[in-house]
């Protein structure tokens, strides 16, 4: 047997065996796996971080709000991005679990004993050829991929996802604090306090982020602010970064692999002439004989084809876009996404109402006990100025009587100073009368008093 024959045999022989022994199947899947994993994690993180964006929205802040929704933007591009590779990666898992089923294997194994009977050589040839480009076909050609990226030292986004986690879990903290400070500024100015502005702070530590040149923020919300100042850049490249490794081992390449196996079958089975869709890769001997001056060269042939599959490729997005699948895992996602949305509000309002509830508590306890001190403290005066008025009263009583006494006393000082004085004017009248009637000679003294 020639080696042309023997060479071909062997190689199928090998491959069978791969395939059934299964030798490369779980490092394949695994890789694969990882990536998908890695994928699904990423989109998680977008998820929060829109989440803890659409709550620092809702303080309604002014400058920051309008920040906020432009950082959400931006981050509702990157899930976006990570919608289509997260359907292209499960895709890539799916077919690689199916390349380890043992019905195909099994199928394998029969399709290669059919090949030898003449009645049935050329569609199970065919057949046996596609068998073998799932399985163990795709299980080598993705550890080939992981082997190559370790030797590349190309990163899947290992480091970059550990760092994004402990950023978001970051943020995440610090969002709890500013709407725990929202909260107090809130309870202020219920209270009536005025001059409160709610995280006025913050506003003017993120305007004087924006003002700076440099990336370096520092003190308090720094995870936030850094957010804010970036725009979300940084995490939209390092992640279009990972989705693009992820388009090109699992779309460009395999694109290759396809386009190698569709020129095997082409070579095999279609006597020498390799045709693609529209494409005339090669012609028999009789057309070579008869039209070689028309001939392109090699060179051509594979820019038209490279061309047709550049074409391909660009539309794919599209296609991945508008499938069922997508569109399926799109709406589950928006939903929920929604319904998170919606048990946050409602947690926030249940909050809220709570948080109302305790303050009109508050406020009644502190009415009550306020109104309870100011009376006891008016009784308190009210008994003190009775007090004093008595006092008073008594004072003045006191003051009364003994003005009384006094004028009593000068009363009957001056009446006795006048009866005193009345006497000695009668007295003196009785003298000078007697004088008289002892000059006239005896005469009755009774009516001379009476005249006088």
């Amino acid at each position: 047997m020639k080696i042309s024959k023997i060479l071909p045999l062997l190689t199928i022989v090998t491959l069978i065996g791969l395939s059934l022994f299964g030798v490369l199947e779980e490092q394949a899947l695994t890789f694969v796996s990882d990536v998908y994993k890695k994928n699904g994690s990423f989109l998680k993180l977008m998820t929060e971080l829109k989440l803890v964006l659409s709550g620092v929205s809702s303080i309604k802040i002014p400058f920051v709000d309008g920040i906020s929704a432009d950082v959400g933007v931006t981050i509702g591009k990157v899930q976006h991005f990570l919608l289509i590779t997260d359907v292209v990666s499960f895709l890539q898992v799916l077919i690689i679990s199916v390349s380890k089923s043992w019905i195909l294997k099994l199928v394998t194994v029969v399709l290669f004993l059919l090949s030898f009977s003449k009645k049935t050589k050329k569609t199970c040839s065919k057949l046996l050829l596609m068998s073998l480009a799932l399985s163990p076909g795709l299980s080598i050609y993705s550890v080939a991929v992981q082997q190559i990226s370790q030797e590349a030292s190309i990163d899947f986004g290992d480091k970059y996802l550990k760092k994004l986690e402990a950023s978001v879990d970051a943020v995440k903290s610090e969002k709890s604090e500013l709407m725990k400070q929202h909260a107090s500024d809130i309870t202020k100015i219920n209270n009536g306090q005025k001059g409160i502005h709610i995280l006025k702070k913050f506003r003017e530590d993120v305007a004087y982020d924006f003002k700076k040149t440099k990336l370096d923020v520092k003190g308090a919300h720094a995870n936030i602010r850094l957010l804010f100042k970036g725009g979300g850049h940084e995490i939209s490249s390092k992640i279009y970064g990972f989705c693009s490794m992820i388009l090109f081992t699992m779309i460009i390449l395999p694109f290759g692999y396809a386009l190698l196996i569709f020129t095997l079958f082409n070579v095999l089975f279609e006597n020498g002439e390799m045709k693609l869709p529209g494409i005339s890769l090669g012609k028999s001997k009789k057309q070579q004989g008869g039209d070689s001056t028309k001939s392109s060269g090699f060179m051509s042939k594979f820019g038209s084809v490279f061309k047709t599959y550049l074409k391909e490729f660009h539309s794919a997005e599209e296609k991945v876009e508008h499938s069922d699948i997508f569109q399926k895992a799109k709406s589950e996602i928006e939903e929920v996404e929604g319904k998170i949305v919606s048990k946050v509000k409602t947690v926030a309002s249940g909050e809220i109402d709570h948080l109302k509830s305790h303050i009109t508590d508050e406020v009644s306890k502190i009415k009550d006990e306020v109104m309870g001190n100011l009376k006891t403290h008016i009784t308190d005066e009210i008994s003190k100025v009775k007090g004093e008025v008595s006092d008073k009263i008594e004072e003045v009583k006191t003051t009364v009587v003994k003005d009384a006494e006094k004028i009593k006393t000068a009363v009957e000082t001056k009446v006795e100073s006048v009866e005193n004085q009345v006497k000695s004017k009668v007295s003196e009248a009785v003298g000078a009368t007697n004088e008289k009637d002892d000059n006239n000679g005896g005469d009755d003294p009774t009516p001379k008093i009476l005249s006088i």
